[in-house]
């Protein structure tokens, strides 16, 4: 997901133009563009979220 986001929207460490790569995509992008690239990112951190428990539930239930 963060290579997505960087990907999408450039680093921080970029030039200036650059940094308003994400306000541009908002601004630029179709509403079609939009929704996948918004869909992707939510599927993405849910994913993340996900892996997260899984672990969390793992180490809970060695913990015990």
């Amino acid at each position: 997901m963060r290579f997505l986001i960087k990907y999408l929207f450039g680093s921080s460490s970029e030039s200036k133009e650059q940094k308003n790569d994400f306000s541009d995509f908002f601004i630029k992008a179709s509403s079609k563009e939009k929704a996948k690239v918004i869909r992707q990112v939510l599927r993405e951190a849910n994913e993340e979220q996900r892996e997260t428990l899984r672990k969390y539930k793992k180490e809970e239930i060695l913990a015990n």
